[in-house]
Protein backbone atom coordinates (compact mmCIF):
# COMPACT_ATOMS: atom_id res chain seq x y z
CA UNK A 1 0.00 0.00 0.00
CA UNK A 2 1.49 3.30 -1.00
CA UNK A 3 0.55 6.74 0.17
CA UNK A 4 -0.99 6.07 3.54
CA UNK A 5 -4.31 4.69 4.64
CA UNK A 6 -2.96 1.27 5.54
CA UNK A 7 -5.71 0.94 8.13
CA UNK A 8 -8.43 1.33 5.52
CA UNK A 9 -6.89 -1.35 3.30
CA UNK A 10 -6.70 -3.72 6.28
CA UNK A 11 -10.31 -2.93 7.07
CA UNK A 12 -11.40 -3.69 3.51
CA UNK A 13 -9.45 -6.94 3.43
CA UNK A 14 -10.75 -8.17 6.79
CA UNK A 15 -14.39 -7.07 6.42
CA UNK A 16 -15.08 -6.96 2.68
CA UNK A 17 -16.51 -3.46 3.13
CA UNK A 18 -15.31 -0.63 0.89
CA UNK A 19 -13.73 1.96 3.20
CA UNK A 20 -14.85 4.93 1.13
CA UNK A 21 -18.45 4.24 2.19
CA UNK A 22 -17.52 4.23 5.87
CA UNK A 23 -15.18 7.19 6.26
CA UNK A 24 -12.35 8.94 4.50
CA UNK A 25 -9.88 8.74 7.41
CA UNK A 26 -10.05 5.89 9.91
CA UNK A 27 -12.45 3.00 9.60
CA UNK A 28 -11.49 1.60 12.98
CA UNK A 29 -12.79 4.53 15.01
CA UNK A 30 -15.75 5.28 12.76
CA UNK A 31 -17.08 1.75 12.29
CA UNK A 32 -15.88 -0.24 15.26
CA UNK A 33 -17.70 1.08 18.30
CA UNK A 34 -18.80 -2.51 18.95
CA UNK A 35 -18.04 -6.01 17.69
CA UNK A 36 -18.43 -6.37 13.94
CA UNK A 37 -18.61 -9.32 11.60
CA UNK A 38 -15.40 -9.91 9.71
CA UNK A 39 -13.27 -12.61 8.15
CA UNK A 40 -11.63 -12.87 11.59
CA UNK A 41 -14.89 -13.44 13.48
CA UNK A 42 -15.92 -15.96 10.84
CA UNK A 43 -12.72 -17.98 11.32
CA UNK A 44 -13.00 -17.63 15.09
CA UNK A 45 -16.52 -19.07 14.82
CA UNK A 46 -15.04 -22.06 12.99
CA UNK A 47 -12.71 -22.69 15.92
CA UNK A 48 -9.59 -20.86 14.79
CA UNK A 49 -7.35 -19.08 17.26
CA UNK A 50 -6.94 -15.57 15.84
CA UNK A 51 -3.96 -13.29 16.30
CA UNK A 52 -2.72 -10.09 14.67
CA UNK A 53 0.75 -8.56 14.45
CA UNK A 54 1.77 -4.98 13.77
CA UNK A 55 5.22 -3.92 14.97
CA UNK A 56 4.21 -0.34 15.63
CA UNK A 57 2.15 1.58 18.17
CA UNK A 58 -1.04 -0.45 18.72
CA UNK A 59 -3.07 2.67 19.40
CA UNK A 60 -2.16 4.19 16.03
CA UNK A 61 -5.26 4.14 13.79
CA UNK A 62 -6.95 2.60 16.87
CA UNK A 63 -5.91 -0.88 15.80
CA UNK A 64 -6.18 -2.29 19.34
CA UNK A 65 -9.89 -1.51 19.42
CA UNK A 66 -10.55 -2.35 15.77
CA UNK A 67 -8.75 -5.68 15.89
CA UNK A 68 -10.50 -6.66 19.10
CA UNK A 69 -13.91 -5.79 17.68
CA UNK A 70 -13.20 -7.85 14.56
CA UNK A 71 -12.53 -10.92 16.71
CA UNK A 72 -8.77 -11.11 17.13
CA UNK A 73 -8.02 -12.87 20.39
CA UNK A 74 -4.47 -11.51 20.56
CA UNK A 75 -2.90 -8.40 19.09
CA UNK A 76 0.86 -7.99 19.28
CA UNK A 77 2.07 -4.43 18.76
CA UNK A 78 5.61 -3.09 19.04
CA UNK A 79 5.67 -3.23 22.86
CA UNK A 80 4.81 -6.95 22.78
CA UNK A 81 7.56 -7.97 20.37
CA UNK A 82 10.30 -10.11 21.89
CA UNK A 83 12.25 -9.95 18.61
CA UNK A 84 13.24 -6.33 18.00
CA UNK A 85 15.82 -6.08 15.22
CA UNK A 86 15.38 -2.68 13.62
CA UNK A 87 15.46 -1.57 10.00
CA UNK A 88 14.70 1.94 8.71
CA UNK A 89 13.88 2.93 12.28
CA UNK A 90 11.14 0.31 12.58
CA UNK A 91 10.98 -3.29 13.80
CA UNK A 92 12.16 -5.32 10.81
CA UNK A 93 10.12 -7.78 8.79
CA UNK A 94 12.64 -10.44 9.81
CA UNK A 95 11.80 -9.75 13.47
CA UNK A 96 8.08 -9.82 12.71
CA UNK A 97 8.48 -13.17 10.95
CA UNK A 98 10.28 -14.61 13.96
CA UNK A 99 7.64 -13.17 16.29
CA UNK A 100 4.86 -14.82 14.29
CA UNK A 101 6.68 -18.16 14.39
CA UNK A 102 7.35 -17.89 18.13
CA UNK A 103 3.74 -16.95 19.00
CA UNK A 104 2.43 -19.67 16.67
CA UNK A 105 4.59 -22.27 18.41
CA UNK A 106 3.46 -21.07 21.84
CA UNK A 107 -0.19 -21.36 20.77
CA UNK A 108 0.30 -24.80 19.23
CA UNK A 109 2.10 -26.03 22.37
CA UNK A 110 -0.96 -25.13 24.44
CA UNK A 111 -3.56 -26.40 21.98
CA UNK A 112 -1.97 -28.43 19.15
CA UNK A 113 -5.25 -29.32 17.43
CA UNK A 114 -6.64 -25.78 17.14
CA UNK A 115 -6.06 -24.11 13.76
CA UNK A 116 -4.52 -20.63 13.83
CA UNK A 117 -5.21 -17.55 11.74
CA UNK A 118 -2.38 -14.99 11.91
CA UNK A 119 -2.68 -11.58 10.25
CA UNK A 120 0.36 -9.31 10.01
CA UNK A 121 0.95 -5.76 8.84
CA UNK A 122 4.57 -4.77 8.31
CA UNK A 123 6.13 -1.35 8.84
CA UNK A 124 9.75 -1.92 7.81
CA UNK A 125 9.32 -0.18 4.46
CA UNK A 126 7.35 2.79 5.76
CA UNK A 127 10.40 4.88 5.04
CA UNK A 128 9.80 8.49 6.01
CA UNK A 129 13.30 9.77 5.36
CA UNK A 130 14.35 8.33 2.03
CA UNK A 131 18.02 8.46 1.18
CA UNK A 132 19.21 7.70 4.71
CA UNK A 133 19.31 3.90 4.29
CA UNK A 134 23.07 3.45 4.66
CA UNK A 135 23.45 5.81 7.61
CA UNK A 136 20.42 4.68 9.60
CA UNK A 137 20.06 1.07 8.55
CA UNK A 138 23.69 0.01 8.81
CA UNK A 139 23.69 0.69 12.54
CA UNK A 140 20.27 -0.90 12.99
CA UNK A 141 21.03 -4.30 11.50
CA UNK A 142 19.77 -3.74 7.95
CA UNK A 143 22.06 -5.06 5.30
CA UNK A 144 22.48 -1.72 3.55
CA UNK A 145 22.27 -0.91 -0.13
CA UNK A 146 23.54 -3.80 -2.22
CA UNK A 147 21.88 -2.96 -5.53
CA UNK A 148 22.89 -0.10 -7.77
CA UNK A 149 20.39 1.43 -10.16
CA UNK A 150 21.77 2.26 -13.58
CA UNK A 151 20.03 4.12 -16.34
CA UNK A 152 18.03 7.29 -16.68
CA UNK A 153 17.21 8.54 -13.19
CA UNK A 154 16.53 12.24 -12.75
CA UNK A 155 19.00 12.95 -9.95
CA UNK A 156 21.16 11.38 -7.24
CA UNK A 157 18.45 11.62 -4.57
CA UNK A 158 15.96 9.76 -6.79
CA UNK A 159 18.53 7.06 -7.54
CA UNK A 160 19.20 6.55 -3.82
CA UNK A 161 15.45 6.40 -3.10
CA UNK A 162 14.91 3.73 -5.76
CA UNK A 163 17.84 1.70 -4.45
CA UNK A 164 16.57 1.99 -0.87
CA UNK A 165 13.06 0.95 -1.88
CA UNK A 166 14.37 -2.03 -3.82
CA UNK A 167 16.62 -3.20 -0.99
CA UNK A 168 13.84 -2.79 1.58
CA UNK A 169 11.60 -4.95 -0.58
CA UNK A 170 14.39 -7.51 -0.93
CA UNK A 171 14.64 -7.70 2.88
CA UNK A 172 10.85 -8.13 3.13
CA UNK A 173 10.86 -10.90 0.52
CA UNK A 174 13.61 -12.71 2.45
CA UNK A 175 11.51 -12.49 5.64
CA UNK A 176 8.46 -13.82 3.80
CA UNK A 177 10.52 -16.68 2.38
CA UNK A 178 11.64 -17.54 5.93
CA UNK A 179 8.02 -17.64 7.08
CA UNK A 180 6.91 -19.77 4.13
CA UNK A 181 9.82 -22.17 4.64
CA UNK A 182 8.84 -22.55 8.30
CA UNK A 183 5.22 -23.41 7.47
CA UNK A 184 6.22 -25.75 4.64
CA UNK A 185 8.34 -27.88 7.01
Amino acid sequence: IYGGGTNNSEFEFLTGINAKYVTNKNCYNKYFEQEQESFVSYLKGLGYYTMAFHPYDGEYWEREMGYSHMGFEEFYSDVDFKNREMCHGYISDKSMTREIIQRFEEQKAGNPEQPVFAFAVSVQNHVNDMGKFDEVSAKEGCTGITTTVKGDIADEESRINVEEYYNGMRESIAALEELLTYYES
